[in-house]
């Protein structure tokens, strides 16, 4: 069989780095590879293998004189290197590949407590809450698996979705793995801070998260100071939005009435005069696919982002355009605020009527054009009441379409289809990933990821360290504690914008860090090359 093991190899002058490769022995041959290319291959005819003083360090002796200096990383995989090395035939007993992935594990559990930088920031996430989220989510693994079509599944994300509107606010704030809905929703840290905290009055300043409702860029302390004890007015630094106190709709003081399931929200004209009503082969086709259909009662086209569009007629059925209570940055010495006189008034009503193509841009410009007709027609012609009344709408139109139809912040039918990615992955290997001994290595390198987060941005995750992160963020409360703790902020996954430069800049920087590998896979290609380049001094 074939036997292979990851290691580093120290260089030949004193001053030179240790190396991650991967050691490869194939019958009599020890290849030694770094990155997508064979650096050395050896003759272990008659080679000899012995432990040094240095704790997990194999001094190897070929018959040509030549020598290799490893560490692998933990006392288990140093005594299985010189046995694999020393005996000709032990390589064909290498055991199964699930063997071979828990000794991985159990040697950094072993290096753990000689590593660089060993005494990180505890995460507090247990054996038992990685084992449990395990469980849950080899159920929907099950039941997905055994859905006969696609309508299929989307009939189930939506009973999911629905099921979840009825309950979730039993469930905010502790981690419930048997409710697949409400940990995808987790997954979203300032979304889920902002659909559960955003009405608290008097929030307990070490524990809330204050998200802007536009563009949920997270709170400092000042900021949030601001807004729950001087009930002032801020803007927001990322994008130049005012924040108040109950600025998301959703919640608003409390609201419940946006408590109602895409099921219901999507089967229905959102034309208010048209009884028409969709199948369920219709919703899928606007929601997943994000086609236009046509509805069969007033014969227009519905999109997704129609409902959007009814939701910002029910929300703003007026537009005030009022200098009171504005911040002084809402205008430029360009253009002057608006002179108070008897031709314009400072309300215009929205247009009522849904366009005709269900889309934003063509609700917009019928939008322009009716202010520009309300404003010319006044005693006065003045072009800056038509500037401050279309910075007014857009305001209004962000607010809404920064928030997808439905309960929350998120689209949960959306976000539980495009998780389906990773319970694909984890699905076939809960047994493997429950192992008491790989979740322990688990918990070690997330802990190690979360630190390196500290001084690096867009860190690409491996699988293991994505699982924890996920078991992380469903403990809210207590993911938001640390991760202000290490980053001084919370983190969020950008589990859809990582690419293969990023996941080997994350490799260096993990090498440069902890000096030993991050992964066996590092991708081939010019970009990947240049980043690795160091490596080879």
């Amino acid at each position: 069989m074939y036997y292979q093991v990851n290691a580093c190899v120290k260089g030949p002058l004193p001053f030179q780095p240790w190396v991650p490769v991967v050691l490869s022995l194939d019958g009599q041959r020890l290849s030694v590879d770094h990155r997508d290319t064979t650096t050395k291959a050896f003759d272990t005819v008659g080679c000899s293998a012995t432990a040094t003083d240095a704790p997990f360090v194999v001094r190897v002796q070929f018959r040509n004189g030549k020598k290799l200096v490893l560490d692998v990383g933990s006392h288990g995989l140093q005594a299985q290197l010189i046995q694999q090395l020393m005996t000709p035939s032990a390589h064909n007993n290498a055991g199964s590949v699930y063997d071979q992935l828990v000794r991985v594990a159990t040697a950094i559990n072993d290096r753990a407590p000689l590593a660089k930088k060993s005494d990180l920031p505890p995460s507090g996430i247990s054996v038992a809450d990685v084992q449990a989220h395990l469980c849950g989510l080899k159920i929907v693994y099950d039941h997905v698996a055994g859905l006969p079509s696609p309508l299929a599944l989307y009939d189930w994300l939506l009973d999911t979705e629905a099921a979840y509107v009825y309950c979730h606010r039993d469930l905010h704030g502790a981690a419930h793995p048997e409710v697949y809905a409400h940990c995808v929703y987790q997954q979203d840290p300032l979304s889920y801070a902002l659909g559960t905290t955003s009405s608290e009055e008097r929030p307990d300043a070490t524990t809330y998260v204050g998200v802007c409702a536009y563009c949920r860029t997270e709170f400092d302390a000042g900021t949030l100071q601001w807004l729950h004890t001087e009930r002032g007015a801020m803007l927001c630094t990322a994008c130049d939005h005012a924040q108040r106190l109950d600025a998301y709709f959703k919640n608003q003081f409390g609201s419940t009435a946006y408590d109602m399931p895409l099921r219901l929200i999507l089967a229905a004209c959102p034309n208010r005069r048209c009884t028409g009503r969709f199948s369920l082969a219709d919703m899928r086709r606007m929601h997943e696919l994000e086609e236009s259909v046509a509805c069969p009662g007033c014969r227009n086209l519905v999109t997704y982002e129609t409902y959007q569009i009814a939701t910002f007629l029910r929300e703003h059925p007026t537009i005030t355009c009022s200098q009171v209570g504005l911040p002084k940055r809402t205008y430029t010495t360009r253009i002057p605020p608006v002179r108070a006189h008897e031709g314009v008034g400072n309300r215009i009503l929205t247009e009522p009527k849904l366009p005709v193509d269900g889309r934003w841009s063509t609700y917009l410009a019928t939008m322009l054009v009716n202010v520009q007709v309300y404003v010319r027609a006044s005693a006065v012609h003045d072009d800056a009441a038509i500037w401050l009344f279309r910075e007014e709408i857009d305001k209004a139109v962000d607010m809404i379409r920064a928030h997808d139809n439905g309960a929350f912040p998120i689209d949960l039918v959306r976000a539980m289809h495009r998780d389906l990615r990773f319970v694909a992955k984890i699905g076939p290997m809960t047994h493997y990933w429950s192992n008491p001994t790989v979740v322990a290595a688990a918990i070690r390198r997330y802990e190690q990821f979360m630190h390196l987060s500290k001084t690096h941005k867009h860190l690409v995750p491996t699988l293991d360290i994505a699982l924890l992160w996920r078991v992380h963020m469903t403990q809210h409360v207590a993911y938001c504690a640390y991760s202000r703790a290490i980053a001084k902020k919370v983190l969020s996954p950008q589990w859809n914008s990582y690419d293969d430069a990023a996941y080997v800049k994350t490799c260096v920087a993990w090498t440069k860090a902890y000096r030993e590998p991050y992964s066996s896979y590092v991708p081939t290609g010019t970009v990947c090359a240049r980043a690795t380049s160091w490596l080879m001094v």
